[in-house]
């Protein structure tokens, strides 16, 4: 039996809509979902064995979308990327707004 809390958790995910980040360094907008539990683990996972660079990129990786939901990178692009010179500035600023698109403003929460 589903609790009453986590009703009101699934309802409020579902009602979560996928956002649009315009990246005019390639002239293109990058799709995000909301970020599952499952996702954000990995995530932090890589975070933890210090490198907040490749870490950034793995975020790209995992959470970068198209219109239609596939993904923009892959894991196969990852060394191509590593070795890109001018790449880190856009992948580490990426990844923030990524990792930071449903980040939840306390003031819009207080109005709900």
């Amino acid at each position: 039996m589903m609790s009453d809390a986590f009703d009101k958790l699934a309802a409020f995910c579902s009602g979560l809509e996928m956002k649009i980040i315009h990246v005019p360094e390639l002239d293109m907008d990058i799709y995000v979902k909301p970020l599952s539990l499952e996702k954000q683990k990995r995530i932090v996972k890589r975070l933890s064995v210090g490198n907040e660079v490749e870490a950034s990129l793995d975020a790209v990786i995992i959470l970068a979308e198209d219109s239609r939901g596939e993904a923009v990178f892959t894991i196969e692009d990852k060394p191509k990327i590593m070795r890109l010179n001018g790449a880190a500035d856009m992948i580490i600023r990426l990844a923030g707004e990524l990792l930071n698109a449903f980040v939840l403003d306390p003031e819009e929460l207080e109005k709900n």
